[in-house]
């Protein structure tokens, strides 16, 4: 779930609404239509006249939707309640996930989690969930099926008993209507389904020049088929995602992650990295990362170390 702007498809002078944005820990925008303002101090808001062409190119920039019910856009999707809650948490508080066995949730629920700044998790999963959801939050697990209740009854069973902040239900939600869900009270929130498949590949020389016409928004970096690898990840005729790893004279460099801003928030970086990483695990692999990103990069066995043992044409 990526907040930071967000298309607001409710009553924007709905004091609950208001009072819900204000809990989203990372909000920065909010797009409305029509004449009400909510009251977000700290938070800019663009009021957006949908007669005018400009507003189609307000809304791709949308990164979430909120609204009562489904307005069928293609973009992640928090579903809200019309009853006022009194809760003062944060949204990303104690969020209640349905886990399933299929691989596509599994990346799904992986997305969203690096996502958010969660206190406390209640999953309820299908049998064994599985080790491949990297878990570094608190949490409790609910199992269902093999015999016993089903994936419905597990989860309103655990809504009767805990008020959760959030429900986050992955693309495959075994048939539960989300708006029973909103009749409790609680928020949800499904990610955009989207459509065809991501080919994760490593590019040719004569590829090149497409990644760097995705790179020229990413300090305008370029590659060089004489020192480096690069991974992509395509969708058609499109790169939506990229990773590049550098040979210097005496050691490998990963750098120029870079997925472009319309498609963040899918988990496309992970799919590059991942890729590099089974590429070239035969060399040791440095890089440079901001602090917030280490715990996306030990998931591939990267490790903080001082800059000074860097190898020495890579500082």
């Amino acid at each position: 779930m990526d907040p930071r702007r967000i298309l607001l498809k409710t009553d924007p002078g709905n004091p609950y609404i208001g009072s819900l944005i204000r809990h989203i820990p990372g909000a920065r925008e909010v797009l409305v239509s029509g004449d009400s303002i909510p009251d977000l101090p700290g938070i800019r808001i663009t009021r957006l006249d949908e007669t005018k062409t400009d507003a189609s190119k307000t809304l791709q920039r949308a990164t979430l939707v909120i609204a009562e019910r489904d307005p069928g856009l293609p973009l992640d999707l928090l579903l809200v309640p019309d009853t006022v809650r009194d809760d003062k948490r944060t949204l990303t508080d104690q969020i209640l996930i349905l886990v399933g066995q299929d691989q596509a949730s599994h990346a799904e629920i992986t997305m969203f989690l690096d996502r958010v700044d969660a206190t406390e998790l209640i999953l309820v999963t299908e049998g064994d969930m599985g080790t491949d959801i990297p878990l570094h939050i608190p949490h409790t697990i609910h199992s269902y099926g093999e015999g016993r209740e089903s994936a419905h009854e597990a989860v309103f069973g655990v809504l009767s008993g805990t008020k959760p902040t959030l429900v986050m239900l992955p693309s495959r939600s075994f048939g539960i209507d989300p708006m029973t869900i909103l009749e409790c009270g609680v928020p949800v929130f499904l990610p955009y389904r989207r459509s065809g498949q991501t080919a994760i590949r490593e590019l040719r020389a004569e590829d090149f020049q497409d990644a760097n016409s995705v790179w020229v928004d990413y300090h305008e970096t370029t590659g060089n088929p004489r020192t480096d690898r690069i991974f992509a990840a395509s969708e058609g005729e499109e790169i939506v995602s990229l990773a590049r790893c550098r040979r210097h004279p005496d050691g490998f460099e990963v750098d120029a992650v870079f997925t472009p801003e319309q498609h963040r928030g899918r988990g496309l970086s992970r799919q590059v990295m991942t890729a590099l990483v089974e590429a070239c695990y035969n060399e040791e692999l440095t890089m440079y990362a901001v602090t917030h990103l280490e715990k996306f990069y030990a998931e591939y066995g990267f490790v903080p170390i001082p800059e000074k043992e860097l190898p020495a044409s890579v500082r």
